[in-house]
């Protein structure tokens, strides 16, 4: 048996709005996240983070939601691997066969709420 292989991982959750608590929507999705994210206690299930599952931006964005509850507005997960910036997208990112996520960093920004119609032409 082969000990796992790691990959080193950095989000970036983004809220909208004008949380009252910045420390405390930072403090709670970090939390969260690494939580989710853990090899022994992560998951949908709490069972522990399967080896290779993809990182789904939907399901962190989704679980960050929860935990911050009425704190902040979650607008958007960014994901970045192997040292690379967190980039925006809604694709998954794969991770091989035997290997587990590391969370090397969790940063929270607070963006701007876009109002209804915005950025429409």
């Amino acid at each position: 048996m082969r000990a796992p292989a790691y990959r080193v991982v950095r989000l970036r959750v983004d809220v909208s709005g004008r949380p009252a608590d910045r420390a405390r929507v930072s403090t709670v999705a970090g939390a969260a996240v690494r939580r989710f994210l853990d090899p022994l206690v992560g998951g949908d299930d709490g069972t522990g983070w399967l080896f290779g599952e993809a990182l789904r931006p939907s399901a962190l964005l989704r679980i960050t939601q929860r935990a911050l509850g009425d704190l902040a507005d979650v607008s958007a997960v960014a994901v970045g691997v192997d040292g690379a910036e967190p980039a925006e997208a809604c694709l998954d990112v794969p991770l091989n066969a035997g290997e587990l996520p590391m969370v090397r960093e969790v940063r929270t920004r607070v963006v701007p709420v876009a109002e209804p119609g915005e950025g429409l032409t």
